[in-house]
Order: structure tokens, then C-alpha cells, then sequence
């Protein structure tokens, strides 16, 4: 008996509509196997979304259910926004009132040579000086700065001390740190000054006063977040346990204050 020719199969008969595992026409939508095998192009294929056979990311259906949740719950949340209410101890009730700028402050940021050859940096000038706006962030445990107040510092890579230290802000796992160095801030309104190890990231838009610095600058209490602040006793109990600054260190030598970020202790994790 002889055997029947192999023909090609025959497109569907709606083959004007798009194929949903492809996307393109010229086979119908939902096509028999044996067609798809010889004219869709996804036939065979791995989705890169869902890992499942047969169909494109572009056509998965996974995506697209996923997608529909995501707009279903922001349509919900977006039909009925409240504006931003704060609570008017006049009128003892919630007004639409916008939320207050951020809290920033004018500063004057300056290197010395002095402070760099403490871990052996060196620095073309003695001292730099640059006024420049903070943003005094409480939430901040180490300050961080930009490549603007580096160039404007005049800083290089080479000027930079390598850290440890990582930072872990809300919109990402990591924040990428160039290094660090050893600055003076003073605020321009007050005229007290702190001494710190600021880190430079090439996503940072602004230089951010860690909470320590915040204190050192008398914008917040001693105690801060303690409300009422702490006791001095109470504080000293906190800090019973923190090594004493060598003496041999000319940075721990004239800072007015406790020591911060001491050489061998930048592999704390600092959040942001």
C-alpha cells in the first residue's frame, strides 16, 4: 500500500487575527499543533518570563495576568487619593495642607592636608573650603555625599580612602561607595563644627549630615530619640563600650569631640 504524501497543513481559516503565542498572522489565533510546528515562529521556544515552551515574553500569559493585578490595585488606590492632611492645632482637625520642605541647612565643608596624612593621603592643597546646602538626615548613620562636592573639594580617586563600610538605602540593596574622606563641617548660621568621615556615591545629589553630625551641630539633642531627652548618665551607658581613640592619631588628637568612624571600626553597616 503506498503511503499518503506529507502535505502541509492547512492554515486556520482565520489566519488575519494574531496568534497568541507569537503575535504575528498568518495562522490563527490558536493554531493546531501541527500547523505551529511549521509556521509559528514561538513554536518550540522557552518564554524568558515564565520558562514554560511554546510562546514568547511578549505573548505570555503569566505577564499579562501579573500586569492586570498590578494596574487593578493602583486604578483602586489612584480613584480614590486623599491629599496630604496635617493635623491644625487651632482648629483641632485634619486641613489638606502640603508636607514642609526638606530640612536643609547651609554648611561649609573643608579638607585639610593635616587630617588626610593621618592614613596616608595627601592632598595638592592645604585646605579647601566650600559653602555648600545639607540636608540634615537623622536617619543616616554615616554622611554621604556626591561627585559634585568631590569635584568641588577638589578630589580625586586617588585622594579617596577604600571603605568597607556598605549602605543600604530604601530604593535599593546596595549603595555603591567610591570611598571616603576625612572632612570638617561647620554650620554657616552657628559656627560649631564636626569632624567626619564622609562617603562619596556617584548616585548621591546631595551631601546628607549622618545623625551624629546632626548632634555635633546642635540641631538635635544629645538624646535624640529619646523623648525627653536621656539622661547624661544614661547616655555615657550607651557609649560604656567604645574604645578610646589612639593617641597616636592626629585626626582623634584635634577633633573637639568623640571620635567617629575610628580607623578599623568602618565595617559597621550604616542604613539609609
Amino acid at each position: 500500500m503506498p503511503k499518503r504524501p506529507l502535505t502541509t497543513p492547512t492554515p486556520h481559516p482565520n489566519s488575519k487575527t494574531a496568534c497568541c503565542f507569537c503575535g504575528r498572522q498568518g495562522h490563527g489565533t490558536r493554531a493546531r499543533t501541527a500547523i505551529r510546528r511549521t509556521q509559528c515562529p514561538a513554536f518550540g521556544k522557552t518564554c524568558q518570563s515564565c520558562g514554560r515552551p511554546n510562546h514568547t515574553s511578549q505573548m505570555c500569559w503569566q505577564t499579562t495576568e501579573q500586569e492586570s493585578a498590578i494596574q487593578e490595585v493602583v486604578s483602586d488606590m489612584t480613584e480614590g487619593t486623599l491629599p496630604h492632611q496635617t493635623w491644625d492645632q487651632t482648629s483641632k482637625t485634619w486641613v489638606q495642607r502640603r508636607s514642609p520642605p526638606q530640612p536643609t541647612l547651609n554648611v561649609v565643608v573643608s579638607t585639610h592636608r593635616t587630617d588626610f596624612q593621618t592614613h596616608g593621603q595627601t592632598l595638592r592643597r592645604e585646605q579647601r573650603n566650600i559653602a555648600t546646602r545639607a540636608l540634615a538626615d537623622t536617619g543616616c548613620q554615616s554622611c554621604l555625599a556626591g561627585p559634585t562636592l568631590m569635584r568641588d573639594l577638589d578630589l580625586r580617586a586617588q585622594n579617596l580612602t577604600p571603605t568597607s563600610l556598605t549602605m543600604r538605602p530604601p530604593s535599593r540593596n546596595h549603595l555603591p561607595i567610591m570611598g571616603a574622606a576625612l572632612t570638617r563641617i561647620r554650620a554657616a548660621d552657628t559656627d560649631k563644627e564636626t569632624r567626619q568621615m564622609v562617603y562619596f556615591s556617584p548616585i548621591a545629589t546631595k551631601l546628607y549630615l549622618s545623625m551624629s553630625a546632626c548632634s555635633d551641630l546642635g540641631l538635635i539633642n544629645l538624646g535624640f530619640p529619646l523623648c525627653p531627652p536621656a539622661p547624661l548618665a544614661q547616655i555615657r551607658d550607651r557609649q560604656i563600650n567604645k574604645a578610646a581613640p589612639p593617641k597616636e592619631t592626629l585626626w582623634q588628637q584635634e577633633a573637639p569631640g568623640p571620635a567617629h568612624h575610628r580607623p578599623g571600626r568602618d565595617r559597621q553597616t550604616a542604613s539609609k
